[in-house]
């Protein structure tokens, strides 16, 4: 094989990988639009008229927030949360905190800023929104034994 058939064969090869790669990106962007572009906006009101056509109530749920070392922000995080135009009744807002190392014994840790502000909100609402779930320092996750018994 002399040198001309190998350029010639590199060059075939590395324009057929290009038309695949051109024809790709062509599929991708032209069905782009059918996949992502015709999601139905939905609104509360949406949701309020579907669950009373159905004679049902309103869907309720949890938002699980993890916060560690979040002392700064996590008060401000919460109140934005509870913001929402969704009936208070119908949802909780579940901040997941575990132990921090205090460097004096009066500073607040995320854990301390959570119950005071879960206090404040759940009394001005009157309905418990907002819970505190503490992980114990040393809990890892691992459950030894258990997982690999035998009956």
């Amino acid at each position: 094989m002399d040198l001309s058939t190998l350029v010639y064969a590199g060059m075939v090869t590395g324009f057929a990988y290009s038309s695949l790669d051109i024809t790709n990106r062509l599929r991708h962007y032209l069905s782009f639009d059918r996949t992502y572009g015709n999601r139905p906006n939905i609104t509360l009101n949406d949701i309020v008229e579907t669950a009373e056509e159905k004679g049902e109530e309103l869907p309720a749920f949890k938002i699980f927030v993890p916060a560690y070392k979040e002392t700064a922000v996590i008060e401000e995080s919460i109140k934005n949360y509870v913001k929402s135009n969704y009936p208070k009744s119908h949802f909780e807002i579940c901040i997941v905190t575990d132990y921090e190392k205090k460097e004096k014994p009066e500073d607040e840790d995320t854990t301390d800023v959570v119950r005071k502000v879960a206090k404040e909100i759940n009394e001005r609402e009157g309905v418990e929104i907002v819970k505190n779930i503490y992980v114990p320092s040393d809990f890892d996750g691992f459950f030894p034994g258990n997982l690999n018994s035998k009956p």
